[in-house]
Parts: C-alpha cells; structure tokens; sequence
C-alpha cells in the first residue's frame, strides 16, 4: 500500500510537473505572441511616423523652392522696372536736353540776326 501510494504521489508530482511545464511553455508562447504582436505593430506605427515626417519634410522644402522662385521673380521684376525707370529717365534727360539745346540755337540764331 505504501508502494501504491509512492507510485501515486510520484505519479501524481509527475503530472503536476507536466502540467507546469506545459503551462510554462503555453505563457512562453503567449508572452513571444504579445511581444511579436506588439513589435509589428510598434514597427507599423514607426514606419508611419516616418513616412509622415519625410512628407512634411518633402512639403516644406517644396514650400521653401517656392518662396524662392518668388523671390527670384519679384527681383528679376524689381530689376526690369528699375531699368525701365532708367532708361525712362534717359529718355526725359535726352528729350530735355534736345528742348535746351533748340532754345540756345534759337537764342543764338537771334542774337546772329540783330
């Protein structure tokens, strides 16, 4: 009977070691799922911070090329105007001086005459 009963506890402790180790290897799989589900989706939230920060990078150096290319328009526009201006007042100097120029050939032509 003693026998019996040592076999059976024995019996009995190798059914509870089985039990925990089966249970072991069951939280063992549960954590490496948890852990694997978790980093996918760490990796899927990663990528898509990512692909977010290089578009707003991409928009903001869109941005900036356009603010140059304005830039660059509104000086080539604040140079032709300045050489418009210029060449405006060369025409008014030219057409003054011609007007000064008849008035002292006249006054000339007058005095020549008396």
């Amino acid at each position: 009977m003693i026998r019996s009963e040592s076999s059976k506890e024995r019996e009995n402790l190798t059914r509870v070691e089985v039990n925990a180790l089966r249970q072991s290897d069951d939280f063992k799989q549960m954590v490496n799922s948890i852990q694997s589900e978790f980093g996918s989706r760490l990796e899927i939230r990663m990528t898509e911070l990512v692909n977010r920060l290089l578009l707003e990078q991409e928009e903001r150096n869109r941005s900036l090329e356009d603010i140059r290319y304005q830039l660059d328009v509104k000086d080539k526009m604040n140079l032709e105007k300045a050489k418009h201006e210029r060449e405006e007042m060369r025409d008014r100097y030219q057409a003054m001086d011609a007007v000064v120029r008849s008035e002292f050939q006249r006054k000339d032509e007058a005095i020549l005459s008396l």
